[in-house]
């Protein structure tokens, strides 16, 4: 898979080693689903950038941590020889910040969740019904244990 990673606003403490650990995450997903000739787009935001695209595009007006942007239900995603963009996920690092403090662990391994959580929307998962929310929670779990965490 090849992953595109942006940090918006740069001044965002997020390292490089770190982003290479995104790019790795991504690469787990691709190896699980078969998916190398794809493409995938994230950015790591403020709340202030997530919070204006939730207002316009979900109709939420608040920030959220992490929204998806799926390609794949468009019929303009492929052509013969070129990888299918499935989409692209943004994360608030300043969301992600206040959970991983919530739930007592790394803000890294927060946006490593909120990463697969988003790749996993990308593939077609969702949580609106219980049923459907019993297996993405398990995907995801599987996802980042399979990763290391």
């Amino acid at each position: 898979m090849d992953t595109q990673i942006n940090v918006d606003p740069p001044s965002l403490p997020i390292s490089v080693s770190f982003l290479n650990d995104m790019v790795r995450l991504a690469n787990v997903v691709a190896d699980l689903y078969q998916m190398d000739d794809c493409e995938v787009s994230i950015t790591i935001t403020d709340d202030k950038t997530i919070h204006e695209l939730n207002r316009d595009y979900r109709h939420i007006d608040e920030p959220t941590d992490v929204l998806s942007f799926a390609f794949a239900e468009s019929d303009q995603i492929a052509a013969d020889g070129l990888p299918v963009i499935l989409g692209q996920i943004v994360i608030s690092y300043e969301r992600a910040a206040a959970q991983a403090k919530r739930f007592g662990h790394s803000i890294e391994r927060e946006l490593l969740f909120l990463e697969t959580h988003g790749l996993l929307h990308l593939l077609g998962y969702d949580h609106i019904y219980d049923d459907e929310r019993v297996i993405m929670e398990q995907t995801q779990h599987d996802i980042l244990q399979r990763f290391g965490l």
